[in-house]
């Protein structure tokens, strides 16, 4: 036994050491064991990044390892660690509950508990080691599982750390927090036991307090059934995170938190999600109600400069599976001073905004295969005019229109593509062809090669050909 009040005493003065201060050697050795298993569980303050923007309201956690200093007027320094009951140890007092208590509400409880014993006192805290955190994700997320953080993560960490394919995937994030079910039976604050005062002998059971009775711990959620179960009972403080607010709005620190022990996070399945192309944040994301096209654009980002604002394209599939063709010209509301109307959009859209281009690109069975310079209303027939007519062997009732990019090297992305009978067009017979865009190419094919071939595979045999076009 006294070997191990003398190791006790050692480690004690170690850590004083490290602190750079005196640290009074506890009595118990269970409490100094404790600390030691927990220093191992635990993160330094000192490595935590902008973690001092959160610790003046950072509540304090099962695990948090601390620094007391006590000015009586004398210095004392104390390491005490946050146990299971959510209490630390301080002699002559005994235990003192500080769980879900600021760094300032914990020092003034301390003071408070401590002033009967000394004629003056004055307490100082810091947080010295952060516990680290078991967070539980659940819902519609490949990422659903249970993670070990360490103390000072916070929710923009932790869904870094996720990896999530896009930011704007899921915006209705639920965060939700239950009375702490990993503490054990509820406490009083304080717990001045006989076993940890100095005077025992002149202390009896007079006068105090009967400890509170025990309530049992809530039952953790183990499915997701009962976490929307107690979401929708209002037993838990929940928050609703949209991620884009911290790429689109910067609200990196009103909406930011640090996450505790045992909290759940939970992705439900979004109700409408659109595809995004040509903004510098690209990517799926989830349409809340109320928002439209210009909403959706302004949380994925602003808009490429060199992208072509007046011909936005919002690609539709209907119910028979025809791929429709809405133009939005988004440069008139971009500009204007008056409030832009809502642009509806539908589950499974594809909002894309391309490179601004000034040529229209004719490929295939005409005389003048090139570039033309893009002119507004001109349509099929005109261009392929302009490309000198058809040859002989075209095949008019199957020209491809294809509309996409080209990539550094000649390779050309389709985005989409749709036919166009010409001999039909040019009667007034097919109404249905969306207007040509700067940037389309019009491919008029010879008899039968399109017939079992894929329009992307045309294209990328014609790779280059084209380019000694554009040389």
């Amino acid at each position: 036994m006294l070997k191990k009040v003398l190791f006790v005493v050692i480690l004690g003065f170690a850590v004083a050491a490290e602190l750079g201060g005196h640290v009074s050697a506890q009595n118990e050795a269970g409490q100094a064991g404790a600390e030691a298993e927990t220093v191992a569980a635990t993160t330094p303050v000192s490595e935590v990044p902008g973690i001092e923007d959160f610790l003046p309201a950072y509540p304090l956690s099962v695990g948090d390892m601390l620094t007391i200093r006590l000015y009586t007027p004398s210095q004392r320094v104390v390491l005490a660690t946050v146990d299971g009951n959510g209490e630390i140890v301080i002699p002559p007092v005994g235990r003192i509950r500080v769980l879900s208590l600021t760094v300032e509400e914990a020092a003034v409880a301390i003071e408070e508990e401590l002033s009967p014993y000394y004629k003056s006192i004055t307490v100082a805290l810091e947080v010295y080691r952060l516990s680290m955190v078991k967070v539980f994700v659940f819902g519609a997320t490949p990422n659903a599982g249970v993670y070990t953080l360490r103390g000072g993560t916070t929710m923009v960490d932790f869904l870094q750390q996720l990896k999530l394919a896009s930011w704007g995937a899921h915006r209705r994030i639920h965060h939700y927090r239950l009375a702490s079910f990993f503490l054990g039976p509820k406490k009083r604050r304080t717990g001045r036991n006989r076993d940890f005062l100095l005077k025992e002998k002149d202390n009896d059971d007079k006068g105090l307090e009967k400890p509170e009775e025990a309530e049992p711990a809530p039952e953790f959620p183990r499915d997701e059934s009962a976490i929307l179960n107690i979401m929708e009972s209002g037993s838990a403080q929940v928050t609703i995170i949209d991620p884009t607010d911290f790429v689109a709005l910067g609200e990196l620190k009103s909406k930011n938190f640090l996450l505790r022990d045992g909290d759940i996070i939970y992705f439900p399945r979004p109700g409408k999600t659109v595809s995004v192309f040509g903004s510098n944040r690209p990517g799926n994301y989830e349409v809340l109600p109320g928002e439209g096209l210009l909403e959706v654009l302004f949380r994925a980002g602003e808009v490429m400069p060199e992208n072509d604002l007046a011909h936005t394209v919002i690609e539709r599939v209907d119910e028979d599976g025809k791929l429709l063709f809405q133009i939005v010209e988004l440069d008139k509301y971009y500009f204007s001073q008056e409030k832009p109307p809502l642009i509806p959009l539908v589950n499974g859209d594809r909002v894309k905004v391309f490179p601004r281009e000034t040529f229209v690109t004719v490929l295939g069975a005409v005389n003048r295969a090139g570039r033309y310079e893009y002119n507004p209303g001109s349509g099929v027939m005109e261009y392929i005019a302009l490309a000198g007519g058809n040859s002989e062997e075209a095949d008019m009732g199957e020209v491809q229109v294809v509309r996409g990019k080209w990539r550094p090297g000649g390779a050309y992305e389709v985005a989409a593509s749709f036919k166009v009978d010409a001999e039909k067009y040019a009667a007034g017979k097919q109404t249905d062809v969306p207007p040509i865009l700067p940037g389309d190419v019009i491919y008029v094919p010879v008899r039968d090669v399109l017939a079992k071939r894929d329009i992307a595979n045309i294209l990328a045999s014609l790779t280059v050909s084209a380019l000694a076009l554009f040389k």
